[in-house]
């Protein structure tokens, strides 16, 4: 990974990776929460708190999107953002 790629870059080419790989997503996955890091699904997981929980352990620098796998694609917010989400509830 580039050290002098930003959180928001992260975000915009993940945000990419995600849109072109949903339907394959979707075929087995739907509704869960998809990890990305470096435009490469890292986990799939029930809840957007455990999918954060995992994030936070894993990728100390914040670099990470989470993106809910539905057909209304859009973005979550505070969580489809490359930052530590440490204080979600």
């Amino acid at each position: 990974m580039c050290a002098e790629r930003t959180k928001q870059e992260e975000v915009d080419r993940n945000y990419e990776y995600f849109r072109q790989e949903l339907p394959n997503l979707m075929e087995h996955h739907r509704n869960r929460f998809a990890l990305i890091r470096d435009c490469n699904v890292t986990g799939i997981y029930d809840t957007i708190r455990d999918a954060q929980t995992a994030a936070s352990q894993l990728y100390s620098d914040g670099l990470y999107s989470i993106q809910q796998i539905t057909n209304a694609i859009g973005d979550l917010g505070f969580y489809s953002h490359a930052v530590h989400l440490g204080t979600a509830q």
